[in-house]
């Protein structure tokens, strides 16, 4: 909704994933000055990308203007599904030279997008397929090509992955095709071409991380277990494929509107409160909850002491967009430089009280202390209100910028498995089990971190057997979730085990990495081979349904 106060001021309060950038497209769409635009993001709905573009703000800002009321704008689902961006339709062609020992030497790929009525994202999206094409693997020689089309179909923007799961269902399903040509063990061809400690990745936009795959190689055999096997006399054919991506998240070096890095603010109040303010976004994925652990830790405070503000223009440090599983990563950092100085602040003046160096001195307990003797100490509380007392600066803002900017993302490592059974008489596949295993970095919260795992998985599932956004002559054929099909949890695999390890990331808050967007990339190529597998045919195109299983038994006669 939006509407103008009494001053003039123009108030949006919307679901969103950069405040700040809506601000700037409806300043520039309505000649608003910028000092009387406040946005407001709301906690609802999900993201993934959808609202990563300016959409509906500017229209509903014009009105507001227009009508010197407050107006409230709602999108009905077929005008959502007409309107919002959907993943870019890709086709790729990638090519694989490698010696007889399974040794790859170079990689060409084109890949073309659909990319709507607009360019929008699509220049950034096909930046990183290319990138992506390359995955977790030694290729010293590589050549791509992108191009995105202009079309009259639907508007293709960003959606969880940002063109790397397009990337990574080609790479891996014709590693595979190359293992069947050379008669080798797929995993063992994916092993011997692994980045090992001290590489550094093919693709010029990703900087340096601690190589983890014959960790996660380990674990995920294990966590697979032996083959099953079909019953006698069944029409069932058992499948299976374990496959491996290199995902990426932003380390605060792309630039948005001008200017890279991630900002966040904190604020010591007289009582010994905690407020944090930060620019992105919270749409359920819990990085509030993430902040408020990390500001806890740094004062020794419980956590119902932190207050966490987000997505507000007026309020917030800027910090760009929420997307590229970068929140975590680059406002937690941005948090721990703010309260780096505060901390400093607190003890200087609480060893003034003390009569005690400030380096001797730590935060804990809800208290500032002598280390070793508890009991010389000061409630926290008292020391903010000294501090707030004698006008010590109790507010500060911190400013993340990635000390390798040349770098954009940095990256970690996943393996997924999965075991398949898919009945050639009509055509149904059955997903037996399920495994993913994730370099997670260091894990601050794990109930969600493994949120971001589980469910990154099962939308994987529907991007490769049901998600199918059908358009005919620009117009889309599936305007409703009665026609469009998402998993349920019906569709939930029985046995789906995931398991993180960590591996500390240099420059991460405490260690911690981007996993938001990880098991998206990697599952959907799983499936898939372990489909292809199970029938002994090459499988090409996603969503891969029922009727393409029975066009392949037809055509591979296996009945």
């Amino acid at each position: 909704m939006a509407y103008q106060d009494d001053s003039g001021v123009l108030h949006v309060i919307s679901c969103l994933q950069d405040p700040y950038g809506v601000a700037e497209d409806i300043h520039l769409a309505l000649a608003i000055p910028k000092s009387r635009i406040h946005v407001k993001g709301t906690p609802v709905g999900g993201g993934f990308g959808g609202k990563l573009n300016t959409t509906i703000q500017v229209h509903l800002a014009a009105m507001a203007c227009l009508a010197e009321v407050p107006v409230m704008l709602v999108l009905d689902r077929e005008e959502s599904f007409a309107f919002h961006p959907k993943r870019h339709p890709t086709e790729i062609r990638l090519k694989l030279g490698a010696g007889r020992d399974g040794t790859i030497h170079a990689l060409e790929g084109d890949v073309i997008a659909d990319a709507g009525p607009y360019s929008g994202r699509s220049p950034e999206v096909l930046g990183l397929t290319m990138s992506a094409l390359m995955g977790p693997y030694r290729i010293p020689n590589v050549l791509t090509r992108a191009e995105g089309i202009y079309t009259n179909n639907l508007d293709s923007g960003a959606f969880r992955g940002f063109g790397a799961p397009q990337a990574a269902i080609a790479r891996e399903c014709l590693l595979d095709k190359l293992a069947r040509a050379l008669a080798m063990d797929p995993l063992e061809l994916r092993r011997r071409n692994f980045l090992r400690p001290g590489d550094r990745p093919t693709s010029p936009m990703l900087g340096d991380s601690p190589v983890s795959l014959e960790l996660l190689t380990e674990r995920i055999v294990e966590k697979l277990g032996p083959k099953p096997s079909a019953p006698k006399n069944s029409t069932k054919r058992i499948g299976r494929s374990i496959c491996f991506d290199m995902p990426v998240f932003d380390v605060g070096a792309i630039p948005v509107l001008g200017k890279s890095g991630v900002g966040a603010a904190v604020e010591v109040h007289s009582d010994g409160s905690v407020s944090v303010y930060a620019g992105g976004t919270e749409l359920g994925q819990g990085v509030t909850t993430v902040l408020a652990q990390m500001a806890a830790e740094q004062f020794g405070l419980p956590m119902d002491r932190i207050r966490v503000e987000m997505s507000d223009n007026w309020t917030c440090p800027r910090a760009g967009r929420t997307s590229a599983s970068r929140l975590t990563f680059g406002l937690g950092n941005a948090l721990l430089l703010a309260t780096g100085r505060l901390r400093q602040t607190l003890l200087v003046r609480a060893g003034k009280m003390l009569e005690i160096a400030a380096e001797d001195l730590v935060l804990e307990g809800s208290e500032v202390r002598l280390v070793g003797v508890p009991a010389k100490a000061l409630a926290f509380a008292e020391v903010a209100w000294m501090c707030s007392d004698r006008g010590d600066n109790l507010r500060e803002e911190g400013w993340f910028r990635s000390a390798e900017d040349r770098y954009m993302y940095g990256h970690t490592f996943m393996a997924a498995a999965a075991d398949v059974a898919v009945d050639i008489a009509t055509g149904e596949i059955e997903i037996l089990k399920l495994a993913n295993v994730l370099d997670m970095g260091r894990v601050l919260n794990p109930a969600m971190a493994f949120g971001q795992l589980y469910g990154g998985a099962i939308q994987a599932l529907g991007y490769g057997l049901m998600e199918n956004m059908v358009t005919v002559d620009g117009q889309s054929k599936t305007p409703s979730f009665a026609e469009y099909v998402i998993p349920s949890a019906l569709d939930i695999p029985e046995e789906f085990v995931a398991e993180g390890v960590e591996t500390p990331y240099p420059t991460g808050p405490f260690g911690a990495k981007g996993i938001g967007e990880a098991a998206l990339n990697c599952t959907t190529p799983t499936l898939l081979n372990a489909i292809a597998d199970a029938l002994g045919v090459e499988i090409t195109a996603v969503p891969i349904g029922q009727e393409h299983i029975l066009a392949a038994v037809r055509n591979q006669k296996l009945m």
